[in-house]
């Protein structure tokens, strides 16, 4: 058990003597204070269902509040704070300066915001979401009641009026169902715009020039990397320089190193690699049939009547001022040709040559059985002959 001394009993309660003393002044300066503040709600300015606090402010709706200079809550459970603001939707709050809140469920924050449609939202400066569940932020970003689901977020220096749904928009404002950063039209799902060489991640819908749009990367301080769409041509175009283009997939598939492809695979000058493999497989094949053994010796013909030309390529085709030996296409038989006939199937010509050889083996063992059947004629003469 803890003692305590007597003259601490006596102290502690000479001092609630004291104090009850002040109480009755205490709840007179609460209630003064209460009746002189210049609140406009009622004959009071704080029941059970309202509160108004400030100069000017009226708070008409169940459960509303108003604060600050000539703010306004008229509906249920509404909110209006700071300087000219007005919630006159249920659920709703307006803060900053000349904010309205009218929409249901509504937000307006900042300088003149505007949230009119259920559920919105707006923020910054002179910003308006009026579409169902719509945000509006930054500076000037207006949406209409039609923008429904919109997200949008910039900054201009006047009004933009927005009326696309359903869409992710950073300004300016995009197309439906699409993203835009920095472009008011995105021609994609994602579509990302710089000023002409800005350093970004992707740039479909280059400004000036849009082929120069897609993704670039430095390399270092002379060289560099892009990857993008054309806009004449709908072309992928990997670059390296701006004199060149170093890799092109086109609309078909084609693929171009250093050229603009004919081919599902075109190398504009020298390639190399370890391996090439033809698919031969069944699995890869239909209407098969055999080469009939005639038909090799019209592969010898043909193969025979090939002539070896020797030539440079043309500097735009990958040509290095050097003399080849090879084929001219024009030359060749159709059945090692490329199907646009300006190229030779290397495949194609081994399978004829094969056959050629085939053909050729046909005739060496023709002549050595003609060869065997002369050697034993000759043999039965001699014999004949006594030699």
């Amino acid at each position: 058990m803890i003692l305590i001394p007597d003259y601490l009993v006596i102290h502690n309660r000479k001092r609630r003597r004291d104090m009850s003393r002040y109480v009755p002044m205490m709840v007179f300066a609460f209630f003064l204070i209460i009746a002189l503040l210049p609140c406009q709600v009622l004959p009071a300015s704080i029941t059970q269902t309202k509160a108004a606090i400030g100069d000017a402010c009226t708070a008409s709706g169940d459960y509303s509040t108003a604060m600050g200079i000539n703010t306004t809550a008229s509906q249920y459970a509404s909110t209006a704070m700071g300087s000219v603001t007005t919630a006159s939707g249920q659920n709703s709050t307006a803060m900053g300066t000349g904010s309205t809140a009218s929409g249901s469920v509504s937000t307006a924050m900042g300088y003149y915001t505007t949230a009119s449609g259920v559920a919105s939202t707006a923020m910054g400066y002179s910003t308006t979401a009026g579409g169902f569940a719509s945000w509006a932020g930054g500076t000037y970003m207006q949406l209409t009641s039609s923008a429904d689901h919109t997200f949008v977020w910039g900054h201009a220096s006047s009004a933009q009026s927005i009326s696309t749904a359903d869409a992710f928009l950073i300004f300016p404002v995009g197309t439906s169902g699409k993203v835009g950063i920095g472009t008011p039209e995105p021609g994609s799902k994602l579509d990302i715009k710089g000023a002409a060489n800005d350093l970004v991640l992707s740039r479909l819908n280059q400004t000036g020039n849009r082929n120069w749009s897609g993704w670039r990367f430095d390399r270092d301080s002379s060289e560099k990397w892009f990857i993008g769409m054309g806009n004449a041509d709908d072309k992928l175009l990997f670059r390296r320089t701006a004199a060149s283009n170093d890799m092109v997939i086109d609309a078909t598939g084609n693929v171009g190193i250093g050229t603009n492809p004919s081919f599902k695979l075109h190398v504009n000058g020298n390639a190399a690699g370890t391996s090439w493999t033809n698919l031969s497989s069944r699995e890869y094949k239909e209407d098969i049939q055999m080469v009939d053994k005639v038909a090799y010796p019209i592969m010898l013909a043909k193969l025979a009547d090939m002539e070896l030309a020797t030539y440079k390529y043309k500097k735009e085709y990958g040509g290095d001022g050097n003399t080849k030996l090879g084929f001219i296409a024009e030359d060749m038989p159709d059945e090692v040709l490329s199907k646009d006939g300006k190229g030779v199937d290397l495949y194609e010509l081994l399978a004829l040559t094969i056959g050629a050889i085939k053909g050729q083996q046909r005739e060496v063992d023709q002549l050595k059985a003609e060869n065997d059947a002369l050697r034993q004629e000759i043999r039965q003469i001699k014999e004949l002959l006594g030699m």
